[in-house]
């Protein structure tokens, strides 16, 4: 198996883990990108990481005058989630080398969902690594919840590699908010798009 196929069977079991889960999409409104900071990243058996999260997001109109920029049910639209995980430690451990990486998340069956390969995310049985597929998949918390924190599914997909058949691991995580960033970043562009040949009427 080619990691091109790793990765279309990646995306397909993510829609499967959703549906099983009853990650059903929410509402619209419901869609948008987890609050920007940093947070803590954890799982079972995980090495202990960080994760900077910034959400930047295309104008929704030719103008800052409307009121689409206050709207909830299209704030999402054109949005991407740029996040960068590191470990606190200098990553030497294998696990370490595995979660310092970034990526840019976008909407994918209801959930914010990135993938980034792993030159070492399979331990062979005679002590080896080889190379994994990993895809992360979290949603913001529900409206209205007393904080910010992420939960997500990681799945990882290797080839048949070492002696090993191919596979795939599920691992629930959480993302636990630490703050804001410093300085804070906003998420629409500061310049606005121009309108079918004449000047933006943006303030």
């Amino acid at each position: 198996m080619s990691m091109t196929a790793v990765r279309r069977l990646g995306l397909a079991t993510l829609a499967l883990t959703a549906t099983t889960l009853g990650w059903a999409a929410p509402a619209s409104a419901d869609l948008l990108p987890p609050v920007d900071g940093t947070y803590t990243y954890a799982q079972a058996g995980g090495p202990d990481a960080k994760w900077r999260v910034q959400t930047i997001c295309s104008l929704p109109s030719g103008t800052r005058e409307q009121s689409d920029y206050s709207d909830p049910t299209i704030q999402n639209l054109g949005c991407t989630v740029v996040m960068r995980s590191y470990t606190q430690q200098l990553a030497s451990t294998r696990e370490e080398k595995s979660f310092v990486f970034s990526g840019r998340a976008r909407l994918t069956n209801g959930m914010w969902t990135f993938q980034t390969p792993s030159s070492s995310g399979v331990l062979c049985p005679d002590g080896s690594t080889a190379p994994s597929m990993e895809t992360f998949a979290f949603a913001p918390p529900e409206p209205g919840a007393p904080n910010p924190n992420v939960t997500g599914m990681r799945t990882s997909i290797h080839d048949a590699v070492c002696g090993l058949p191919p596979g795939m691991v599920k691992t629930p995580f959480t993302l636990s908010y630490d703050g804001p960033l410093d300085p804070p970043v906003g998420r629409f562009p500061q310049e606005c798009d121009y309108l079918a040949g004449r000047p933006s009427i943006c303030s």
